[in-house]
């Protein structure tokens, strides 16, 4: 190599060839390296994918890169999303779903993606990863509501037959329906009671 070496590679000592790159997954921001131990290794939060070049690119949000030397950023886990650029350890990025919603994509980086658990359904943990964790409500019990981590009981003189359900039905007259009853029980009263 004659002259300073570009930036991004390296020249060794005494060297006739021509200029080496860095590897992917490293960088070198001056002139002048005289050997493959000049290219650093991009910091976890950063990658590099390509050869020769003199910088590291942060990882974007809803991405995150915990190795140092990396050649590309993971997506953001299924359950959540990751809303810091740069992230260099998931922990510190990764926001899990709330209760009553599910996420079942990677890579997103705000809570917008998550979404809500239906009416009549309910999701009781967060960081869910499929619409399969809303459960529908048990009979005696509703839910008129998306989004919610719990079903309602029944109130007293209400009933509710199905699962799934967005209301209770009003007990019949001459029946009797205690809180969260799943079906109409009949009345045994007195006259005059």
């Amino acid at each position: 190599c004659s002259g300073l070496c570009p930036i991004g590679h390296f020249c060794e000592l005494n060297a006739t060839i021509s200029p080496a790159p860095c590897p992917a997954g490293t960088s070198f921001a001056a002139r002048g390296a005289s050997g493959p131990s000049y290219c650093a290794p991009c910091a976890p939060g950063s990658y590099q994918a390509l050869t020769g070049q003199a910088s590291c690119t942060p990882c974007s949000q809803g991405r995150y890169s915990e190795q140092e030397g990396s050649t590309a950023c993971e997506s953001c886990l299924l359950g959540g999303y990751c809303p810091v650029a740069g992230a260099g350890l998931l922990a510190l990025t990764f926001r899990p779903c709330p209760p009553g919603t599910f996420n079942e994509k990677r890579g997103n980086s705000s809570a917008d993606a998550c979404i809500a658990c239906p009416a009549g359904t309910s999701g009781r943990l967060a960081g869910q990863n499929s619409s399969s964790t809303c459960e529908s409500c048990p009979a005696g019990s509703f839910n008129s509501q998306e989004g919610r981590d719990e079903c309602t009981q029944c109130a007293a003189s209400t009933y509710q037959n199905e699962s799934g359900a967005l209301s209770c039905k009003r007990c019949k007259e001459g029946s009797f329906c205690p809180r969260g009853s799943s079906l109409e029980l009949q009345a045994t009263c007195k006259p005059g009671t």
